[in-house]
């Protein structure tokens, strides 16, 4: 992989995923301590939202902004990689991109749900793994709608339905991760619930879900729109921009190289005297 191809992927997931993740932190960190029974979700989050607009440079200093930061730079990251190898190779792989954007995606997102869950919740020993089994399973939907399947419904609207490619790709990227909330929602909370109560019966389990579901679905919808509807709008089309435009600057350079090696075969072959 070559320069040109490295800045622009890593450029463009990192700007994006810088953007997102202040508003991110203030929704993941509201389940959590909902989860918890700390305070009550939206209690939680216009709180983190105040701190936000009145004390950005200690908001972004926490922890859990670190954790974020480095979830969807990652993921992007792992996207925009796989893209550049589809676009080497001159060919579409939808499941392998699949794979590998699940795999950085789970793994930096347990990693993220389960320090949060200990800065967050109630203090525990260890995560357990029916908590990281449900937030694996989260991942393995929410990630196969959000970055495989736009591509796919895009291409489907523009074929059978006559709308231009560009528009049909961003309504899909757009509207998808916001239709799967109502499914990945519930495993999100489910996880955090399985870690502040893991002594608690079934019962005790689904009041708490039963209370606290829909505001985490709701605030899932929120979640969701920036970093996987706006974010990756802004990480693709960044990562293009930055593409061009180093295009556009080694271009002169390649054209001007071959100019000495013409003169010095034009010396070559001129007649001595």
């Amino acid at each position: 992989m070559s320069l040109n191809d490295l800045v622009p992927d890593v450029v463009a997931a990192g700007v994006a995923a810088l953007a997102v993740s202040p508003f991110v932190v203030a929704v993941d960190k509201a389940i959590a301590v909902g989860a918890a029974g700390k305070e009550s979700v939206w209690s939680s989050f216009s709180g983190n939202c105040r701190q936000l607009v009145t004390s950005p440079h200690t908001y972004v200093r926490q922890p859990a902004f670190r954790y974020l930061a480095c979830l969807f730079g990652g993921t992007y990251l792992a996207a925009n990689f796989f893209t550049t190898y589809e676009e080497k190779k001159k060919a579409s792989m939808p499941y392998g991109k699949a794979g590998t954007i699940f795999a950085a995606n789970s793994s930096l997102a347990l990693w993220k749900d389960s320090a949060l869950a200990k800065l967050f919740g109630k203090e525990v020993a260890r995560i357990p793994w029916s908590a990281l089994c449900t937030w694996w399973a989260r991942d393995a939907i929410g990630m196969s709608v959000i970055f495989v399947a736009p591509p796919i419904v895009a291409k489907y609207v523009h074929d059978n339905y006559d709308v231009p490619l560009k528009k049909a790709e961003l309504a899909s990227q757009v509207a998808l991760p916001l239709m799967i909330q109502p499914i990945v929602g519930p495993f999100h909370l489910g996880g955090y619930i399985l870690v502040n109560q893991p002594t608690a019966s079934m019962s005790a389990r689904m009041d708490i879900f039963r209370k606290e579901v829909l505001s985490t679905i709701c605030m899932r919808w929120l979640r969701v729109f920036p970093p996987f509807s706006i974010g990756t709008v802004v990480n693709k089309s960044l990562r293009q921009t930055v593409k061009d435009s180093m295009s556009s600057m080694t271009s002169p350079l390649r054209a001007a190289a071959p100019a000495p090696v013409m003169r010095a075969a034009a010396a070559e072959t001129s007649p001595k005297v």
